[in-house]
């Protein structure tokens, strides 16, 4: 993962270079106690579990480590303020679930924590390494031969699994949102979803793809010679306007995949045969949707169509693995093989793991089961078969990660939903400050990069990006999309939203705020259109306020339900227009229709409770005494600016009882900060404030990852953190040759000479006088070693508040004394102390994000 480092602090000083203006002294709060010892423990990949875990003699596996911190808990010798598993930079193989149970948890004072040593990458490897040497060329002729590509032919080279180790190849199978639907389950015997992918290569950490046809763009179903059918249990059988299909008569294992029916809706099914003759292709057996000409698809797992570099396929019977490869230069080669969850936190309390990548797995990367107050930071997720985090539990973390190229992305519920759901009890589980793109690697439709279900979970300050379909979606009740980045998604489908949810009327009071939304769209395809926000059929009293949509084919918000709000919100450059608000109870017929029906019957557990007549009082309107639906909508549309975007689309029903007002379009910028540059900020005197003095200016700069923010804040500045030799030079962060921040007294202290030398200063000592002088940012300050409570400032003697200290013969300085002496500012807060040339460079509650991420990222435990 490409990191600003990976450490660790109890807390930071973030000090500007720049001392040159003279300026007053910021007051400082919240300074850090001492920490409480903790027990740790190293492992290392050349290490041995027979060893003593010290630096010098460190463990070889997670397992010693985890196994070891327990025996010391149950004998009651683990230390005050908990432990500390440090791993030494490299790969480690995980070959089965590392698994974290109750009794290897911790306590709020006391947490566990495993993470990386110190500016040292380590990666948790869920497969094998080989090297490209172990491959040769070709030359079996009747292989060669089904080739179809003869220039291939001479690039081809294989290894054999069996060779290497592995003893079971799974099937190779490519997944859809519908493949394993109940409807299909029920009438093929034995079918269930796997609990795992089969097994993938990927080179120079870039997955290669199962040998297919066609390479790019899909073909198109041709006709339906006959329609699948559930009562006769039947298979389809289409045909391809494509010759090439009479190659593949020989096949096996192939896989028919693509959106046979709904561009929403992709699907995949094996391919019972081939008839070369007549171009058809016959299914296993009967899938979700029916097959429909014009459809896309393509067909995975043929030898016969290797024919560009980055092409593999397995022959399961004879274990030969067969590869086209790019002409560069091969740096690593890895095949996954770990066909289970990569880490559980299953019933812990208080257990984190940081700064170790998760790569290369057929199943999930990581999983908290029943699990309490336990967090992954500053991790690499990449390469897995299943979705790659699950998170059901109170008071998670998923913080500083990075999601890419996996199966699904993060999913945060609850252990036990229908109970937080119907006590509308809040979860409180957080993915904050991560990126996640390409996330639909393996199945096209609703492979989301964040899930947030149950009953208050948050997903903030993220970005979200790359998805043929959606990005995100949310179920449940009073779960929070807050300050995130959505953009580049629908890019090849139709009906759809980057953010989508609906279909269930017991999801009440969620929040969609200060989000931006871009760029989403592309091939459409279909009628309906691509969105920013899809609030699907009858999904109700959601607040969406202070968005930014732009540069959005289809709507900004494609919305249906009652009591739904949106305030507050800029759309700019949405093709179709602002707000649709058509789509409501008057789509269908909600009387007959199935879905309505089980929605009120759902919402009929609930609606007469205290707990929720007292959380949602509209709820008293959805269902009459007789039982019957309300059919009015009251949806509040108010104070939205338009920019080069119709107003709202308003249905008749929704007409009735709408509050649609202080909505303002304008065809000419209104006084953006900058459109060419996509920056939504309005300016002060922007037209928008004197048309509509009630719209709020909304925090465009602060929505999506805040990481690369805080650390332009801090380009000309230091980083320190308390007994740590790290810190953040002008936004890398390094290790200093000196002592860093210390606390005495309850006051921060910095090293005098490193801080100085940091400011471009100079620093000299006199023997004879024993006068220690410094020159920096045009101020001279000098003080006698030994006196520690005066010194002269520019030929003018202060007396200090805090005295200056000596220890180990280094002198440190109060940071607030430091910021007096050369007119800087100093702010403190949480663990953060910030001297700076600027007034107020970091405001202790708005950039309380970014303020947190300075000080985890040289955090030393």
């Amino acid at each position: 993962m490409k990191r600003f480092g990976k450490k660790l602090v109890s807390a930071v000083l973030v000090l500007a270079l720049m001392l040159t203006a003279v300026l007053p002294v910021m007051a400082a709060e919240g300074i850090p106690a001492e920490g409480k010892e903790k027990t740790v423990f190293y492992v290392a990949v050349d290490g041995s579990d027979e060893n003593s875990g010290t630096i010098e003699s460190p463990f070889a596996t997670v397992e010693k480590a985890r196994d070891t911190i327990r025996e010391l808990k149950a004998n009651g010798s683990l230390a005050e303020g908990g432990a500390v598993v440090y791993f030494r930079g490299g790969s480690y193989k995980i070959d089965k679930t590392v698994a974290f149970n109750k009794e290897d948890g911790g306590t709020k004072e006391a947490p566990v924590i495993y993470r990386n040593y110190p500016g040292e990458d380590v990666e948790f490897v869920g497969g094998i390494k080989i090297d490209f040497n172990q491959f040769s060329k070709v030359t079996d002729e009747k292989v060669l031969g089904r080739i179809v590509d003869e220039a291939a032919r001479e690039k081809v080279v294989s290894v054999n699994l069996f060779d290497l180790g592995i003893t079971e190849i799974p099937e190779n199978v490519m997944p859809g949102s519908y493949t394993y639907w109940a409807d299909v389950r029920e009438v093929v015997p034995g079918l269930k979803e796997p609990s795992a992918m089969g097994i993938e290569l990927v080179v120079n950490g870039k997955g290669q793809t199962i040998a297919r046809y066609p390479n790019n763009e899909a073909f198109e179903i041709g006709e339906v010679i006959k329609q699948r059918s559930f009562e006769t249990v039947t298979p389809f059988t289409i045909t391809i306007d494509d010759d090439r299909v009479k190659n593949w008569e020989k096949a096996e294992d192939a896989v028919l995949t693509g959106t046979f029916q709904f561009s929403w809706g992709s699907e995949s099914v094996p391919i019972a045969s081939v008839n070369g003759d007549k171009n058809t292709i016959t299914a296993s057996w009967p899938t979700t949707h029916e097959a429909t000409m014009g459809q896309h698809v393509w067909v995975y797992n043929l030898i016969e169509e290797i024919d560009v570099p980055g092409e593999y396929y397995i022959d399961r019977n004879t274990g030969e693995l067969y590869y086209y490869p790019a002409e560069e230069e091969i740096n690593e080669i890895c095949l996954t093989t770990l066909g289970e969850l990569m880490v559980n936190f299953n019933g812990c309390e208080y257990v984190t793991l940081k700064g170790i990548d998760l790569k290369y797995m057929r199943a999930g990367a990581v999983q908290f089961t029943s699990a309490n107050n336990c967090s992954l930071i500053d991790s690499e997720v990449t390469f897995t078969g299943k979705t790659a985090c699950g998170v059901y539990g109170y008071n998670n973390q998923i913080l500083d990660c990075w999601f890419h190229d996996v199966a699904a992305g993060v999913s945060l519920n609850s252990s036990d939903s229908k109970y937080t759901v119907g006590n509308l009890i809040e979860n409180g589980n957080i993915i904050e400050n991560t990126k996640l793109e390409r996330c639909d690697r393996i199945t096209k439709t609703y492979s989301d990069c964040i899930v947030l279900g149950a009953c208050g979970n948050y997903a903030r300050y993220n970005e979200m990006s790359d998805s043929t379909h959606l990005l995100a979606r949310m179920s449940g009740n009073k779960n929070v999309f807050e300050y995130n980045e959505f953009h580049d998604a629908c890019t090849d489908t139709d009906d759809m939203g980057a953010l989508y949810t609906g279909r269930n009327l017991t999801h009440r009071g969620n929040i969609i705020r200060y989000n931006y939304f871009h760029d989403i769209g592309g091939k459409d395809r279909g009628t309906n259109g691509t969105h920013g926000i899809f609030l699907d059929d009858w999904w109700s009293a959601a607040d969406v306020t202070g968005n930014v949509f732009a540069d959005i084919t289809g709507y900004g918000v494609m919305a249906a339900g009652s009591h739904n709000v949106f305030d507050n919100n800029i759309f700019a450059n949405c093709g179709k227009g602002s707000l649709n608000l058509k789509r409501s109870y008057d789509y269908g017929n909600p009387g007959t229709n199935e879905v309505y029906i089980n929605g009120v019957n759902a919402l009929k557990e609930y609606w007469n409770e205290e707990v929720w007549l007292e959380t949602y009082p509209t709820m008293a309107n959805v269902i009459d005494e007789n039982g019957e639906p309300d059919m009015n909508n009251y949806i509040v549309a108010t104070d939205n600016v338009m920019f080069k975007t119709e107003l709202p689309a308003v249905s008749e029903q929704v007409a009735k009882t709408i509050t649609n007002e202080n909505n303002f379009q304008y065809d000419k910028d209104p006084g953006f900060y900058n459109v060419r540059k996509q920056n939504y900020t309005l300016e002060e005197d922007s037209v928008v404030f004197t048309d509509n003095p009630d719209f709020e200016p909304i925090p465009f700069d602060r929505m999506g990852r805040y990481s690369e923010k805080a650390l332009e804040r801090v380009r000309k500045a230091y980083v320190y953190c308390i007994d740590s030799a790290w810190a953040v030079r002008k936004g890398k962060v390094e290790k200093t040759e000196r002592a860093g921040a210390i606390v005495v007294g309850g006051k921060v202290y910095l090293p005098i000479r490193d801080i100085v030398e940091a400011a471009k200063g100079s620093i000299t000592y006199n023997e004879e006088t024993e006068v220690i002088e410094i020159s920096a940012g045009g101020k001279t300050v000098s003080f006698t070693d030994g006196d520690t409570e005066t010194v002269t400032v520019d030929a003018v003697n202060t007396v200090l508040n805090a005295p200056i200290v000596n220890i180990g013969n280094v002198n440190f300085v109060s940071a607030e004394e430091f910021a007096k002496m050369f007119g800087s500012f100093c702010t403190i807060s949480n663990g953060v102390i910030v001297i700076s040339e600027k007034d107020n460079l970091f405001d202790v509650e708005a950039d309380k994000e970014m303020l947190r991420y300075l000080e985890e990222i040289i955090t030393v435990y």
